[in-house]
Parts: C-alpha cells; sequence; structure tokens
C-alpha cells in the first residue's frame, strides 16, 4: 500500500494505523512547526498523520482537533500533545510536543533578529503576506477533506444516509455560530456535542437493528 495514500473513514482505524516510533515523531513534528510559516499548523499536522502516515482517521482527527480547540492553551501545541499520545503514550505527547515547539522557536529567534534590520521593508512585507495566504489555503484544503468522507455517505445505501445530512447541518451551524456571529467555541461545542452525539448513538443503533432483522 502506498504510504501518501489517504485514510478511508470506512476502513477500520486498528488496522490502517501503523507504528511510529519517537525519534519519527519528534522528526515529523519539527518538520510541520518548520514548515508551517504564516499558520496552518492544523493543515500540516492533518496532512503527515493523517493523509501521509495513517496515524489517525479523518474522525479522530476531528476529534482531537475539536478537543484541541475547547482545551486551555494554545490550539496546536494541545493538538500535538493529543496526536502524539494516541502515537506513542505519554512519551510521544512529550516528543510531539518538544518537536513541534524547538525548531520554530530557534527559528523565530533567528527572523525576528533579521526583522528588527529589515522592519517595514515591502521585501518583508511580502513575505508575510504570502505566507499568511498559504496558510489559509492549506486550512481551506484541510476542510474540504475532512468534511469528503461525510458527503461520500450521501452516496451509500439508506443507512449511512441519516447521519450524512445531519452532520453537513452541524458543521454549517457551526460555521455560522463561531466563525460569523462569533460566538465562542467553547460554548458552541459544548451546546452541540451532546446534541451529536446522541443523534449518532440513536441512529447508529437503529441502523444496527435493521441490518441485524434483514439477515434474520
Amino acid at each position: 500500500m502506498d504510504d501518501d495514500a489517504p485514510v478511508s473513514d470506512t476502513d477500520d482505524p486498528r488496522r490502517t494505523r501503523r507504528r511510529i516510533n519517537l525519534p519519527e515523531l519528534f522528526f515529523a513534528f519539527s518538520w510541520v512547526g518548520l514548515s508551517s510559516f504564516g499558520g496552518g499548523v492544523p493543515a500540516w499536522i492533518h496532512r503527515a498523520f493523517v493523509e501521509r502516515r495513517r496515524l489517525l482517521s479523518e474522525r479522530e482527527f476531528a476529534a482531537s482537533f475539536t478537543l484541541a480547540r475547547i482545551m486551555p492553551g494554545t490550539n496546536v501545541v494541545n493538538l500535538a500533545v493529543l496526536v502524539g499520545y494516541r502515537a506513542r503514550g505519554t512519551f510521544g505527547a512529550a516528543a510531539a510536543t518538544l518537536g513541534l515547539l524547538l525548531g520554530p522557536t530557534l527559528v523565530s529567534i533567528g527572523l525576528l533578529m533579521l526583522c528588527d534590520r529589515f522592519t517595514g521593508s515591502a521585501l518583508g512585507t511580502a513575505v508575510v503576506e504570502g505566507a499568511a495566504a498559504g496558510a489559509a489555503g492549506l486550512l481551506i484544503a484541510m476542510a474540504f477533506n475532512a468534511a469528503t468522507p461525510i458527503v461520500s455517505e450521501l452516496r451509500r445505501p439508506v443507512e449511512g444516509r441519516a447521519s450524512a445530512p445531519f452532520a453537513l447541518l452541524t458543521a454549517a451551524a457551526v460555521f455560522v455560530l463561531v466563525g460569523i456571529v462569533q460566538i465562542g467555541t467553547l460554548w458552541v461545542v459544548l451546546c452541540f456535542s451532546p446534541i451529536s452525539i446522541a443523534f449518532c448513538f440513536l441512529t447508529s443503533g437503529s441502523s444496527s437493528a435493521g441490518t441485524g432483522n434483514g439477515h434474520r
């Protein structure tokens, strides 16, 4: 199987996930941190650990990203801790966090020293604006990749269609409330999470019952 092949949410995560050692985890997060000029770190983490290394499924990454957003502290550091912990436990969380922060910290110190010399220059402004635009594009691409498994359920048999429209409506509602109305992420997640969990539990239970009856 190609290492660059994306994870299919229909696959069993235990079957598609592979082991990663601590040095590899450290250097993978170091590369993520050093590659994410202008922001967009979650998009780079998604590409590195969902699409390329298949350490997480789309749904696992979405759950980790949501938890990282509502937990105290910096979102990207929280996400690194969660991904590292899923990969190699407590030591994996430490390696991921150190890898994410060490390289960018050293680079940032060097860049700040240069910025003091070129503050206000046209070249410096162009570099920052270009990096920010690229980061925005990465985040949009990550959103489309995460939404693809949900949309694909609309083409499946009837048992998958109950949750897909609900998931799309929930995503749209959260986008409007957080992105446009600008309600705090914590309150939106605390409101929608119990509703989503209850809906998915009820629909999965009814689908399982229906499938069982069909095989009898």
